[in-house]
């Protein structure tokens, strides 16, 4: 593009050739407090006052001629003419999120939004600059805190799992085999000093070594070490089944061999807590557990046939149930998605990526690591 003075020199409004040829609403465009320049053929053809303030330059003239790769760079010229293209699949958008270099070498973050003009047979590009600096270092910096936060829940959850493991342990195998010694030598005295095995400090015994079995059990599962996510989450449904009267269908097509070790914590705990849930709110009948595996991604579906989320469902106070399965997910770049059910109730899926899983490294502790296709639609829909 060659420079074109007659354009540039000409007076505000004025028309460089005839009243005719005048550029429309320049006059207009010289007092708008937002930076406007005009391009064509990736050089800035013209701009105005606010245009020169936002760069740093001592006038608008200074731009005039130059190339967009000087404060754009060539990656950032090359985004913003792919997208400015009148046939590129983009050229919907609405504004387009850029990042200047000022003449002192200072950066701006900058929305731009344009529009493609026709002037003497010429086609120039008209855009529009908003300063959004400090709007996208806040942002950069909330950004900063999730991230912060979500990794300290992440090494929240992995202690707990390894506190329930640690107390599970002592449980079955410090209590547990006290009471079973103890119960030992209440049956040697008892034969000793003639007591019937069916007193009624005997049943309180074994009453006791179960629920400490049990205890440890909803702890942490020893199957869930031993025997992989597949075998517990199987037991668990028998439980929970055994525990609330309802119905559950288990359906897990995951060969257990595929499943990585980092998965088996977060797939367990976000069926038992989904179960949980149905129980306390559900006011359900039957429910179904379905564990496949679609495009990488492990599906973990629970459904139910009772009262679903409702129209603008509230969560309860300090019911956080769907907020751990979400955080689960998420640090395991997992997503959440729930909604209604085939079955008239709710239905949640979460879908976890096999791959980053299985190239994760579980902890030295055996523990699976807690770090959780649709996006994630909380919304208010949080029992």
């Amino acid at each position: 593009m060659t420079h074109d003075p007659s354009f540039l020199s000409s007076a505000p409004g004025a028309a460089p050739d005839g009243p005719g040829d005048s550029f429309p609403w320049r006059q207009w465009m010289e007092a708008a407090p937002v930076a406007l320049w005009v391009i064509e053929a990736g050089q800035v053809l013209w701009a105005n006052e606010a245009c020169a303030r936002l760069l740093g330059g001592t006038g608008p003239d200074l731009l005039v001629g130059q190339a967009l790769t000087q404060w754009l760079g060539a990656q950032g010229q090359e985004a913003l003419q792919a997208t400015m293209r009148p046939d590129s699949p983009q050229q919907s958008k609405s504004s387009v999120s850029l990042r200047l270099g000022r003449h002192d070498g200072s950066p701006r973050d900058v929305e731009v939004q344009f529009a493609h003009l026709g002037w003497q047979g010429r086609h120039l590009v008209l855009m529009a600059f908003h300063d959004v600096t400090l709007r996208a270092s806040e942002l950069r910096q909330l950004l900063r805190s999730r991230r912060t936060l979500r990794e300290l829940s992440a090494s929240l959850v992995e202690a707990r799992e390894e506190e329930r493991r640690h107390i599970a342990r002592e449980l079955h195998d410090e209590l547990g085999q006290r009471l079973t010694a103890l119960k030992l030598e209440m049956s040697a005295c008892a034969m000793v000093h003639q007591v019937h095995p069916s007193a009624p400090v005997f049943r309180t015994l074994d009453e006791t070594v179960a629920a400490v079995r049990r205890i440890a059990a909803d702890l942490r599962p020893p199957m869930l070490d031993d025997l992989g996510p597949v075998a517990a989450i199987d037991w668990l449904c028998q439980q929970h089944q055994l525990r609330t009267g309802l119905q559950i269908q288990v359906r897990i097509e995951v060969p257990p061999e595929r499943l990585p070790p980092t998965l088996a914590t977060p797939v367990y705990r976000i069926v038992q807590e989904a179960l949980t849930n149905i129980a306390r709110h559900a006011q359900a009948t039957q429910a179904q557990v379905h564990l496949f595996v679609r495009a990488g991604y492990l599906v973990i579906s629970v459904q139910d046939d009772g009262v679903g989320f409702g129209v603008a469902p509230q969560r309860p106070s300090g019911s956080f149930g769907l907020i751990g399965i979400r955080e689960r997910a998420l640090m395991l770049g997992g997503t959440v998605w729930m909604g209604r059910g085939e079955w008239g109730g709710a239905h949640l899926e979460v879908h976890l990526p096999m791959q980053a899983a299985a190239q994760a490294t579980p902890p030295t502790s055996g523990d699976g690591r807690t770090t959780g296709f649709f996006d994630t639609n909380f919304g208010d829909v949080e029992p």
